[in-house]
C-alpha cells in the first residue's frame, strides 16, 4: 500500500512507475540509441540477487546462476531473506550506437549503492538524487552492472508501506538533465503557486480578526490557510527529499494536516454562516485521533478508510449548511458555493484517483490541490463582501440603476449590431456556399476518369466529400519503366484553399515520366511549393510503386497502409512517418518494399476514414479499418469498398461526415 500522501495525491508520475507490475524473471536489458532516444527507458527491476557480500560479486565472469531473483525495488510484499546488505547483477546488451555515448542514469534509491561495471567500480551515491548520474558503455555487446546495495533502516520503510531498494532508470544524456531540470522547475513552481496565496491571505484574515474579535470565521479560515500551507509543504518536500526516512516522517505528519485542513474549512463555513454546530467538538477529537493514529501507523489501509469517512461526513454537513434554504439571505454570495463545490469534487476525484480507479484530470495528480486552491479564494471573496457589504450598499443601487440605463442603451446598439450582422452572414454565406461548390467541382475534377488497367491488379477507388470539400486526392501514373504509381492525398485545409494544393501536386506527378526514388520525388516537390510561398498550405501524400509483384511505399504525414498478406492471412499496417510536403526540406522519409503475392490485398487511405466521429463522439479508429478489411479480403476491391460503405453508413447513423473520405484498394489477382 502507498503512503499516505502518494494515496492522497499521486503527484509526481517518477514515483509512479515505481509501482509497476512485477515480472519475477530476469531478462537480458538491450540498449540502443533509438531505445532511449527521446524517452525514458526502465529496465526490468527484477534481477539477479544475493544477500551475502563479497567484492568477487563485482567482477564481470562471476557466476551467479544459483543468485535468485529479487525485485531492486524491495516492496513491502516481496519479503527478502537478507540482513540489510545485497549485491544485484544487470545484464545489459549494448547495440554499437551507445557505445563511448553519454547516457543519463537516474538511481532512485533509498539507501548506499556501490556500482560496479564490467567489474571495475564507477560510482557511490547513498542519496535519493534527482539529477541523473553519467554512464559510459565503452564497448558493445554483454556489459555488466553489479550494485551493492546497503539499507540498514529497510524494516522501518517497509512498515511505512514505502520500498525499501533502489531503481535504475536510463534515458539520453540531455534529455534526462532536461527532464530532471523541468521537473525539479515545476514542484518549485507550483509550491509557490500554492504556498505564497495561502501565505498572503492569512495574514489579511488574521488582521481582519484582529480588528474585529466577533470575526471567528476569519480565526478558522486562518486555520484553514496555515494548515494548507503545511500540507503544501508536506506534500512538495516529500518530492525533493533526498531522504526516505524524511519522506516517512513528513509522511506520518499527512494525515494529521490534511483532516484538520478539512475541519477548519468547514468549520470556516459553519461561522459564515452563522450555524452553531453541537458536533463541532467532536469533529476536532476526530480529527485529532485520526491524525494521531495515522501518525503512529503509517501505511494502514484502516486509517485512509476512516479518514475518508471523516472527510466525507464533514464537508457534507458543510455542503447542508451552505445549501439550506435560508441560507440565501444571510449575505454571502454564490461564489463560495461554487468553489465549495469545485472542492468537493476535486475531493471525491482525488479519493477515487488514489485507488487507481479514474486517471489523472487534466494530465494532473494534484486535483485535490487544485480544489483547495478555489475553495480558499472564494471564501477569501466572500469573507471580504460580508466585511463591507454594509458600506457598499447604496453604492450597489446606484451602480444598478447606472448599469439599467447601460444596458437600455446597449440593448438598442446590438439590436442594430445583429440586424447588420444577419445580412453580413447571409452574403457570406452564399459566397462560400459558391465557393465550396466551385471547389468540389475543382477537386472532382482532377480525380482520373478511369482507371489503369494492370496486368494481375485490380483496383477500385472511393471519395466522398464532406460538406466542406477538405482536399482529398487519389492518382494513378504509369512510368516509362512499365512501374504503376499510386498516390493519395489530402491538403491541408478546406474548399479552394485546399483545390489549390491539390493541383499543384498533379501537376508536380504529371510532369515526371518516372519516379526512381520516392523520398527525392517528396523533397523536391517541398521545395517547388516552398517556392510558392503558400503560407500553411501543405500535401500529405501516400505514393506505391508497383512492379513486377514489388511494392516500395513512402508517405509524407499519410495514415498507415493497410496490407492483406494472404501467406499470414491477416492484416498488417504499415506505418511510415513523415512530414506534408511543404513543410521541411530534405526531411528523411522513410520507404517500404515488399512483395505482393496472389489474393493480397492494398488497401490506401486517407484520415477521413479513421477520424470519423459517431453520435456518441467515438472514432472509427484504424484498428476498426483492419477489422473490416480482414472480413472481407476475399472480395473484389469494388465489393471490399461496398463493404466499407456500409460500415461507414451505420457508424454515422444519419450523421454528417466531417472530413472527405478516400479508398484505394489493389487487389492481387
Amino acid at each position: 500500500m502507498k503512503n499516505f500522501i502518494d494515496k492522497i495525491i499521486i503527484s509526481f508520475f517518477i514515483l509512479t512507475f515505481l509501482f509497476s507490475s512485477v515480472n519475477y524473471s530476469q531478462e537480458l536489458i538491450k540498449l540502443s540509441a533509438d531505445s532511449i532516444s527521446g524517452r525514458v527507458y526502465y529496465p526490468n527491476t527484477n534481477q539477479k540477487f544475493t544477500n551475502k557480500d563479497n567484492i568477487d560479486f563485482s567482477l564481470k565472469d562471476y557466476n551467479d546462476t544459483q543468485w535468485e531473483i529479487l525485485d531492486t525495488r524491495f516492496l513491502p510484499e516481496n519479503s527478502a531473506d537478507w540482513n540489510g546488505v545485497g549485491w544485484f547483477r544487470f545484464y545489459f546488451d549494448i547495440d554499437s550506437s551507445l557505445v563511448n555515448k553519454n547516457i543519463a542514469l537516474f538511481i532512485y534509491n533509498t539507501g548506499k549503492i556501490k556500482m560496479y561495471l564490467n567489474g571495475e567500480f564507477y560510482l557511490s551515491t547513498n542519496k535519493m538524487d534527482r539529477i541523473p548520474k553519467l554512464l559510459r558503455f565503452t564497448k558493445s555487446g554483454m556489459n555488466i552492472i553489479a550494485v551493492k546495495f546497503e539499507n540498514p533502516d529497510w524494516i522501518t520503510l517497509n512498515d511505512a508501506g514505502h520500498w525499501a531498494g533502489f531503481r535504475l532508470v536510463i534515458s539520453e544524456f540531455e534529455y534526462g538533465i532536461s527532464l530532471a531540470v523541468d521537473q525539479i522547475n515545476k514542484v518549485i513552481i507550483e509550491r509557490l503557486i500554492f504556498v505564497i496565496p495561502a501565505l498572503i491571505l492569512s495574514l489579511i484574515h488574521l488582521l481582519i480578526f484582529l480588528f474585529d474579535r466577533r470575526t471567528k470565521q476569519n480565526l478558522y479560515y486562518v486555520g484553514f490557510l496555515l494548515f494548507f500551507a503545511f500540507y503544501i509543504y508536506i506534500l512538495f518536500n516529500s518530492y525533493l527529499s533526498t531522504s526516505q526516512i524524511s519522506l516517512v516522517f513528513f509522511g506520518r505528519l499527512a494525515p494529521f494536516t490534511l483532516n484538520f485542513l478539512l475541519l477548519m474549512g468547514s468549520l470556516t463555513i459553519f461561522a459564515i454562516f452563522n450555524h452553531k454546530s453541537k458536533n463541532s467538538k467532536w469533529y476536532v477529537l476526530a480529527a485529532f485521533i485520526l491524525g494521531i493514529s495515522g501518525f503512529i501507523m503509517p501505511g494502514k489501509i484502516i486509517i485512509y478508510y476512516f479518514s475518508y469517512a471523516f472527510i466525507s461526513i464533514v464537508s457534507a454537513e458543510a455542503g447542508r449548511i451552505m445549501f439550506r434554504k435560508d441560507a440565501s439571505s444571510r449575505g454571502v454570495s454564490n461564489i463560495i458555493r461554487i468553489g465549495f463545490l469545485i472542492f468537493s469534487f476535486s475531493g471525491i476525484y482525488q479519493m477515487i484517483l488514489s485507488f487507481d480507479l479514474v486517471g489523472p484530470l487534466f494530465g494532473t495528480y494534484n486535483v485535490f490541490l487544485y480544489g483547495v486552491l478555489v475553495f480558499l479564494l472564494s471564501m477569501s471573496i466572500a469573507l471580504a463582501k460580508e466585511f463591507v457589504e454594509n458600506k457598499l450598499s447604496l453604492e450597489k443601487q446606484l451602480v444598478q440603476v447606472r448599469e439599467l440605463s447601460q444596458k437600455t442603451l446597449e440593448q438598442e446598439l446590438e439590436a442594430k449590431e445583429l440586424e447588420n450582422q444577419k445580412k453580413i452572414l447571409e452574403l457570406e454565406n452564399k459566397r462560400k456556399t459558391k465557393e465550396l461548390e466551385e471547389a468540389r467541382e475543382l477537386q472532382l475534377s482532377m480525380l482520373p476518369q478511369k482507371l489503369p488497367q494492370f496486368e494481375n491488379l485490380d483496383i477500385a477507388t472511393y471519395l466522398t466529400t464532406a460538406a466542406e470539400v477538405g482536399g482529398d486526392y487519389y492518382d494513378f501514373l504509369q512510368t516509362d519503366d512499365g512501374s504503376l504509381l499510386i498516390a493519395v492525398g489530402d491538403a491541408t485545409g478546406h474548399g479552394m484553399k485546399a483545390g489549390i494544393m491539390v493541383s499543384i501536386v498533379k501537376g508536380l506527378l504529371k510532369s515526371v515520366s518516372s519516379i526512381n526514388s520516392i523520398p527525392d520525388f517528396f523533397n523536391r516537390s517541398t521545395a517547388v511549393i516552398k517556392e510558392m510561398n503558400l503560407g500553411n498550405l501543405f500535401m500529405s501524400l501516400s505514393i506505391l510503386k508497383i512492379k513486377n509483384g514489388n511494392v516500395t511505399a513512402s508517405f509524407a504525414g499519410m495514415p498507415p497502409l493497410y496490407h492483406y498478406n494472404s501467406e499470414k492471412r491477416k492484416v498488417e499496417q504499415i506505418v511510415l512517418k513523415g512530414m506534408p510536403l511543404g513543410a521541411y526540406n530534405n526531411f528523411p522519409y522513410e520507404t517500404r518494399s515488399f512483395s505482393l503475392k496472389q489474393d493480397d490485398v492494398l488497401l490506401i487511405i486517407s484520415d477521413g476514414i479513421v477520424e470519423l466521429f459517431n453520435e456518441k463522439k467515438k472514432m472509427f479508429d484504424y484498428e476498426r479499418v483492419a477489422e473490416v478489411l480482414n472480413r472481407n479480403h476475399d472480395k473484389s476491391p469494388k465489393e471490399i469498398i461496398s463493404s466499407f460503405e456500409q460500415e461507414i453508413k451505420k457508424w454515422l447513423n444519419g450523421k454528417l461526415q466531417d472530413d472527405d473520405i478516400t479508398m484505394l484498394v489493389v487487389k492481387s489477382i
